[in-house]
């Protein structure tokens, strides 16, 4: 009898040890798996973005293209992952207007100069659409709130180039970003110049140019 309730009660243990063994195994590997795709995503939300500034440096213009037709990818990935996710929207809208921008091999202010704006192509309209439709969810997301000057100038920009909408339009929705003068580059003050000019406030827009330091150009 003794030896028979000795064997049973080591069993016993046994069982025990093993059970939380299991149990420490499953909770170790799954704060591991949620620890991964945690840095995971961290790590892709730094690559995209980190890609995306990367592009700006890029001189030679096939170079330039082929990086952001790759981003384009991306990006599409990405946004299926974090559908709910603002910043998702806004690094889009920047990949998309700069790859239509790109694929000219100008910026908007050579573009207006030689008069290429019937010049654009099918594909760069439907990148500058895409550009539009991605920064108008991000700004949905963010209900209008803390959206940055230069990322109201490339939605600006889009409606432009795409015809989307008319000067008026983009006037209104610029005026009050174009006093983030610091923010802007010297293209966005030079745009937002000629629908002052188109919208009758010639002074304003020559002011701004001024302060940028651009009235001569």
């Amino acid at each position: 009898m003794y030896y028979r309730y000795k064997s049973k009660k080591k069993d016993r243990r046994f069982l025990k040890i093993f059970l939380f063994c299991i149990a420490v195994a499953f909770v170790a590997y799954a704060c591991y798996n949620f620890q991964s795709k945690l840095m995971f995503w961290r790590l892709s939300h730094n690559r995209i973005l980190d890609q995306i500034n990367q592009v700006s440096a890029i001189t030679d213009p096939d170079k330039k293209i082929e990086k952001l037709r790759q981003l384009s990818v991306d990006i599409e990935t990405y946004k299926k992952d974090n559908p709910s996710e603002s910043d998702s929207y806004i690094y889009s809208s920047r990949i998309y207007y700069n790859l239509a921008l790109a694929l000219s091999g100008k910026s908007f202010t050579e573009i207006y100069l030689d008069d290429l704006l019937l010049n654009l192509s099918s594909e760069q309209k439907n990148f500058f659409i895409q550009a539009i439709k991605d920064m108008s969810k991000a700004i949905a997301f963010l209900d209008g709130e803390e959206v940055k000057p230069e990322d109201l100038f490339i939605l600006g920009k889009s409606y432009f180039f795409s015809g989307y909408k008319g000067n008026s339009y983009i006037y209104s929705m610029l005026k009050n970003a174009s006093t983030g003068i610091d923010l802007l580059s010297m293209d966005d003050i030079r745009f937002y110049s000629i629908l002052c000019l188109s919208e009758g406030a010639v002074d304003e827009g020559l002011n701004l140019l001024d302060k940028k330091g651009g009235v001569e150009d």
